[in-house]
């Protein structure tokens, strides 16, 4: 008899209690146990995003978490006006340590909140920026819409995620590390041992790159492309209303 689904570890969203309290306990380390599992890269994955971005107006940086993404933004756009949203108080209580200085001078301010319902004006805002938050919401349409509607006509969503790659050999060595060997590796450095396997879990049910523009372009947008990073292992998305 073929065996069903393993069941998640923790759960398949940050509206599940169990994934809530991991980002919540993975907050004072997440910056450094992001640099060691991705060897240091994940720097010159948000810079390319940066680097399309600017200038991004009053942006949205959705699933800010420790603020690095809207760091790299301010730095590149000193005109930029930055809304980091996050649903994880101990991930904002993060950012706003690094960024005391930009919400001091008004650069950056902080939200509170769900990325299903965003408590925000229609056609608010002219950028919107995500980076590794779509695997971590239940419902990704729903999201996608708040984004949509959010942004002003012709406004932009940038969105950076890991991916699948496309050649099979490449991807069954990508696979390979996020199931076995970056959990492991983690947990030599982390109590957080959970949190890694969640990682693997979340890339496992993450659609196709052409899926997630799918997505994407039925929540409303006028254009939705993909390219990739890291041979196929990283994407980024780009969308217009």
């Amino acid at each position: 008899m073929a065996r069903g689904p393993k069941a998640p570890t923790l759960g398949t969203s940050t509206r599940d209690a169990p994934v809530a309290r991991m980002f919540a306990q993975l907050a004072p380390e997440y910056d450094r146990m992001n640099a060691l599992i991705t060897f240091g890269l994940a720097p010159s994955w948000r810079y390319e995003l940066v680097r399309r971005a600017a200038p991004c107006g009053n942006c949205l940086d959705l699933g800010c978490g420790t603020g690095d993404l809207a760091q790299a933004l301010v730095a590149a756009d000193p005109k930029a006006r930055i809304t980091g949203f996050d649903l994880t108080r101990e991930m904002l209580g993060a950012a706003r340590g690094r960024l005391a200085d930009a919400e001091a001078d008004g650069h950056v301010r902080f939200v509170r909140g769900d990325a299903e319902r965003l408590p925000f004006d229609d056609g608010a805002f002219d950028t919107v920026v995500s980076a590794f938050l779509m695997r971590n919401v239940g419902d990704r349409p729903a999201a996608y819409a708040e984004v949509a509607r959010v942004l002003k006509p012709g406004g932009r969503f940038l969105q950076l995620e890991l991916a699948k790659p496309a050649n099979n050999f490449v991807r069954a060595g990508y696979l390979l590390y996020f199931r076995h060997a970056m959990p492991r590796l983690a947990s030599l450095f982390s109590k957080q041992a959970d949190s890694f396997q969640y990682l693997a879990e979340s890339l496992e049910r993450w659609p196709l790159p052409e899926g997630v523009v799918g997505e994407i372009r039925g929540a409303g947008f006028t254009r939705a492309a993909s390219s990739t990073l890291l041979f196929g292992g990283v994407a980024l998305f780009e969308a217009t209303t």
